[in-house]
């Protein structure tokens, strides 16, 4: 898998997190997958765990109102890639008016990602 395939898992699972579509995700998600999700602190070892974490979100709760990854750098090596990339996400809500209190301008919460990718998985 070339540098090229690598960001077009990654993209193609920011778009399927935009869509909603957890299927979608977990599709391009590595079975043994470990994962920081920014709603636990937990190390998220299994889909079920993923899962669980997902489920725990109230339904009216923040939202992202935009998310996507950017400047991205890739090295590849014998069976693993290693992506590293931004990710800038609005968020409305709760979240939103955290930041106003504390004097945060409004704007994309932004985070630096690092992932690192096996290649004998298909894409």
């Amino acid at each position: 898998m070339e540098r090229e395939a690598v960001w077009a898992v990654i993209a193609a699972m920011y778009d399927a997190y935009r869509r909603g579509d957890r299927a979608g995700i977990d599709r391009l998600l590595h079975p043994e997958a470990t994962i920081w999700d920014s709603a636990d602190p937990v190390l998220i070892t299994s889909g079920a765990q993923l899962d669980k974490v997902r489920d725990a979100r109230p339904a009216d709760g923040p939202a992202e109102t935009g998310v996507h990854a950017y400047d991205e750098v890739i090295d590849v090596w014998e069976g693993v890639a290693l992506a590293r990339y931004q990710n800038a996400g609005q968020c409305s809500g709760l979240r939103a008016g955290v930041k106003a209190r504390v004097g945060r301008p409004p704007g994309p919460e932004r985070a630096l990602i690092r992932a690192v990718l096996p290649l004998d998985v298909p894409a």
